[in-house]
């Protein structure tokens, strides 16, 4: 007995389901058990026919639509976010005083290093003082002695020792500030950021060099998470907008944060564009590495008029809801629909604001309603955006179409290298940063570049002193006091100085530093942190290869630069396509469109074509240069090229592009007949960039879909 009720909802269902075979849109009245059609085409459905179709009513109302798009997406940290620490002189482990997973501030002591050169430095500190503090006692005496003693140039000669003295002592001074080390503490490894220690690679009593990355910190209270954008919806995804990262690790919860950054150029393998977000992460639960989905926001409307997603009905181009007349009535409404987020779609027109409609067992209702001939509503006219263009004869040239990709002419990307090894001090740009050539990306710190500089200021001041003691000894040597070999001598010496103090500016230049900074380093005595690591060229950072305390080589590459506002398309080219690309002149019209962008073109010319084919390919290279000041097109994007060979000559018909439908091999057009809609088989000619010649089949004045081909074919499918 307990199963009747299952077995009768089962028949009437199996009642309302065959109605099918028989009811058609706008015919005489049909009534089966249950189940009435009447001559107005509204449905009437008695208790249990609802109740066998598992029936469900909603009303419309006023809602906020998200048009989202889902990415795959995963977390990074940032260039910014993590950092290296090394030792500044080589020695030996003594202690170390953090261990993995601890967290630790700016500057605060990793590990103790006990030093042999750090000894001598101070040994040498302590020696040059000892001996200025007797160049200054031998020059006192030799003042209180004065001049009918001690002869004039001894007495420049002790001047000239208390101020080398002097010197030599700023010197050493100065070697070990720029190590870090005050007074007679031990030498210790800082921490370069605040974050978690995340790798020790030390052990006691180890031999450690500056070349040798010891910690890494990381910072994980701010993480980003790169989307990946295919190569269709480059066009939708812009800065700024809205997104939420839904981890795996997560699920159930949400992390949100914006777009910031978007990558200049696609994947070559992936055929993807990267997008970055930065995500706020205090208690440190998303991990480098971690992946997920990533919902971003296309656009948000609040307050639109809209119904639930279940509640519409979709066959073919048509867009219909069933909307509640009275308990048991329902009557096939059409639609037009705008955005949806999956949840609720907006509704442009056909349903009123208290409506109800059925959002469970419409589809079961909609089989009542068979259409047998393609004719299109109104409401579904302009849910497809549907559009005729008519028939016409036109000139259509003659068109070559390749397969292409955007690529950066060799003038338009470059690397910052830096010119010595060393240690990266400081980075001072963003990904995504515009940058003009010559501006400032890095500083390196090195310490032969610091004791180069502090030759350079010795032998400096050297140099000034020889030049002082030589102008004394050029206005004694007029009174005829002094013998004219300590005139030569200091000569000699001054030019020895002068020869140094060039070598060691050249050696500054090669280094990296500028005519400027150098002058600066001389006149003030002070040394730079580090040498500038500069970008080569205008245009967009689109790279950052380094981290703050990062190990670098001379000559590695640290930053990528890429000015994108011009571009090159570079098309693949057969043999069977030469003929016309070198008949007349090279420069031959061009329009081309993008995977990206499908509803806009680009036009130029063919600028430079290869004049060897490719040994494997069998296929010759040609470029088109184009203006990409808006950078729309991204180096990596797939484009179609349509090139000019041949000028049109007499008319003939000709269909719009935009009307073909490609199935397998053959062409279709939808011919417009009245109200409805036939599909034609057509053969085609020669093409150009938007339209091609109709050998067969249509006509002059007939009237072909233009927009909406797609939808109108899924509608044809339907109703065949």
């Amino acid at each position: 007995m307990k199963y009747k009720p299952l077995l009768a909802g089962i028949g009437l269902l199996f009642v309302v389901t065959m109605t099918l075979v028989w009811a058609h849109e706008g015919h005489k009245a049909i009534t089966t058990k249950g189940v009435k059609i009447d001559d107005k085409g509204i449905l009437h459905l008695e208790a249990a026919a609802r109740t066998a179709i598992g029936l469900a009513l909603q009303k419309v109302d006023f809602g906020t639509i998200e048009d989202t798009v889902p990415l795959n997406a995963r977390v990074m940290l940032p260039w910014n976010r993590k950092a290296f620490a090394s030792t500044r002189l080589e020695g030996v482990v003594l202690d170390i005083l953090v261990r993995p997973g601890q967290r630790v501030r700016a500057g605060e002591p990793l590990a103790v290093i006990e030093s042999l050169p750090l000894e001598a430095l101070r040994l040498e500190r302590k020696q040059a003082e000892i001996e200025l503090s007797l160049a200054k006692e031998n020059l006192r005496r030799a003042l209180d002695l004065g001049e009918k003693i001690m002869a004039g140039k001894e007495i420049l000669a002790l001047q000239a020792a208390r101020d080398n003295r002097r010197n030599a002592l700023a010197t050493v001074r100065k070697k070990l500030k720029e190590i870090g080390v005050k007074g007679e503490e031990d030498l210790t490894v800082l921490a370069p950021i605040d974050g978690t220690v995340v790798h020790v690679d030390v052990e006691l009593g180890r031999h450690v060099e500056p070349t040798k990355h010891l910690f890494e910190v990381q910072d994980l209270t701010e993480v980003w998470v790169e989307c990946e954008v295919p190569e269709n919806l480059v066009g939708d995804v812009e800065l700024g907008q809205e997104l939420d990262f839904l981890p795996r690790a997560y699920p159930e919860r949400a992390f949100a944060g914006k777009i910031d950054y978007l990558e200049s150029s696609m994947d070559a393998e992936e055929n993807v564009r990267r997008a970055w977000a930065r995500l706020e992460n205090p208690d440190e639960i998303l991990l480098p590495g971690m992946f997920g989905q990533a919902e971003v926001v296309l656009q948000r409307v609040e307050d639109v008029f809209s119904a639930p997603k279940g509640a519409i009905v979709t066959d073919g181009a048509e867009r219909y809801a069933f909307v509640q007349q009275k308990e048991g009535a329902y009557k096939k409404t059409s639609v037009v629909l705008g955005l949806t987020d999956g949840r609720l779609v907006e509704v442009v027109d056909g349903l009123y604001p208290g409506d109800t409609v059925v959002t469970s067992g419409n589809h079961e209702l909609s089989s009542l309603f068979v259409q047998g001939t393609l004719k299109l509503s109104e409401e579904a006219k302009r849910g497809i955006g549907f559009e005729v263009e008519e028939i016409e004869f036109r000139e259509v040239a003659h068109v070559v179409e390749v397969n292409a990709r955007v690529v950066s002419p060799p003038d338009g990307r470059g690397v910052a290298t830096t010119r010595i090894q060393g240690k990266v001090l400081e980075i001072l740009t963003m990904l995504g940063e515009e940058a003009e050539p010559g501006q400032a990306l890095a500083k390196v710190q090195s310490l032969e570049l610091h004791s180069t500089q502090l030759d350079l200021i010795q032998v400096h001041l050297e140099r000034s002193l020889v030049e002082k003691q030589l102008e004394l000894v050029r206005a004694l040597a007029r009174k005829g006091i002094p013998p004219r070999k300590e005139l030569l001598r200091l000569e000699s010496e001054a030019l020895d100085l002068q020869s140094q103090f060039e070598t060691m500016r050249r050696t500054l230049l090669v280094m990296g530093l500028s005519r400027q900074e150098i002058t600066g380093v001389v006149e003030q005595e002070e040394t730079l942190p580090g040498v500038t690591v500069r970008a080569p060229l205008e245009g967009r950072v689109t790279d950052i290869k380094v981290v703050v305390g990062q190990v670098v080589e001379k000559g590695e590459a640290l930053f990528e630069v890429v000015d994108t506002r011009r571009v090159w398309v570079e098309g693949a080219f057969f043999e069977s396509d030469l003929a016309g690309l070198f008949e007349g002149p090279l420069e031959k019209p061009v329009v081309f469109r993008t995977v990206a962008y499908r509803s806009r073109e680009w036009e130029s010319k063919i600028g430079f074509v290869n004049r060897a084919l490719g040994e494997e390919e069998r296929v010759l290279q040609g470029w088109v240069e184009v203006d990409n000041r808006d950078r729309a097109l991204l180096p990596g994007m797939h484009a179609k090229l349509s090139v000019t060979v041949k000028r049109a000559g007499e008319k003939v018909i000709a269909v719009p592009l935009r009307a073909v439908l490609r199935v397998g091999h053959k062409r279709y057009v939808f011919v417009r007949q009245g109200k409805e809609f036939k599909r034609v088989e057509v053969e085609l000619g020669r093409r150009d960039a938007h339209h091609a010649e109709v050998v067969r089949a249509v006509f002059p004045g007939d009237l072909v879909v233009v927009s909406g081909v797609n939808e109108i074919n899924n509608a044809f499918s339907a109703v065949r």
